[in-house]
């Protein structure tokens, strides 16, 4: 089942907006470390488009499973890769206001750990959203 038919087509832009917003900024990341001098600006709204994003994607999946009665489990699993995608992003931006190198090389590799939460987070997510919740035994 397709995002837009699961619910929302809201759901399908936040989660592109968030994972992209998320992988854009990894990617931008590894080109300010071949190139230090590069104003940092872009990183940071990059890293608030992205965890604006995931929050807003995290609310509609949270609102959509709940009224659809899905897995208690599969809530819990969704919840803690959003909340620690959305931590990450977080740690991204403070990390991107460390005035040194060290900052850029911090922010990508915090980068890397949100790209993999948040595709988990994303997946998790359209799979509550997909059926009945019932992919996961617990309820």
């Amino acid at each position: 089942m397709t995002a837009a038919a699961a619910g929302s087509p809201f759901l399908a832009i936040s989660g592109a907006v968030g994972l992209g917003g998320v992988t854009a900024e990894m990617l931008l990341g590894h080109w300010y470390l071949v190139s230090p001098q590069m104003p940092r600006w872009a990183l940071t709204r990059l890293a608030a488009v992205a965890g604006g994003g995931l929050a807003v994607d995290a609310a509609v999946i949270a609102v959509l499973a709940v009224s659809r009665q899905n897995s208690v489990l599969g809530m819990w699993v969704f919840g803690g890769l959003a909340t620690m995608s959305i931590g990450l992003m977080v740690a991204v931006w403070f990390a991107l206001k460390e005035p040194s190198y060290s900052g850029v090389m911090a922010a990508t590799g915090l980068s890397y750990l949100a790209v993999l939460t948040t595709l988990g987070a994303v997946a998790v997510g359209r799979a509550l959203l997909g059926g009945d919740g019932s992919f996961l035994p617990l309820q």
